[in-house]
């Protein structure tokens, strides 16, 4: 268990953390992962400042593993445009080799890939602030919620890059 104070991982049934003394069963508002091996808590103000623009909108149907409208509309690009860069690059991959060996259902993939934003949104983010909270051990909560804020949010700029190159390589 992660502690909220300071970012140490602490064992599942630890009451305090050996490191600052926190009182971890005082956690509130928990992001659990649930459905991957380490489970992490984080404060909710801490994953809308690093979600970013329209976190509120989106918190609960990725906290829940919902269904996410823009994912499924724009696929790809929603990840690029919510900084996914490794899904991304994971999921490009993929697409390929199916498209290569299995072209008949190549069309699914995109779907699929939009249907499961929500749950590999919450996994990157889980990833992500598990990242920030080890790499600034002491840093006070305000200052971790800087950081995730400048880490986290979105980019149009990407979103925009990757729509540009998907269609130079359709005209080639």
């Amino acid at each position: 268990m992660l502690c909220k104070k300071c970012g140490v991982d602490n064992t599942i049934d630890a009451k305090f953390c050996s490191q600052c003394g926190y009182d971890l069963k005082n956690n509130s508002n928990n992001f659990e992962s649930e459905g991957f091996k380490n489970k992490s808590e984080f404060d909710e103000q801490f994953i809308k400042a690093y979600m970013g623009r329209k976190a509120d909108d989106i918190y609960d149907s990725v906290k829940n593993n919902g269904i996410n409208l823009w994912a499924l509309l724009f696929g790809l690009l929603y990840y690029s445009y919510r900084k996914m860069y490794l899904i991304l690059f994971i999921s490009i991959l993929t697409s390929i080799l199916i498209a290569i060996f299995i072209p008949n259902i190549s069309w699914f993939v995109g779907n699929f890939i939009g249907l499961i934003f929500c749950p590999l949104y919450k996994w990157d983010i889980t990833r992500k602030l598990r990242k920030i909270k080890a790499e600034n051990p002491g840093a006070s909560e305000d200052k971790l919620i800087e950081i995730a804020q400048s880490k986290g949010g979105t980019s149009l700029l990407s979103a925009l890059l990757l729509g540009t190159i998907y269609i130079l390589l359709l005209f080639m």
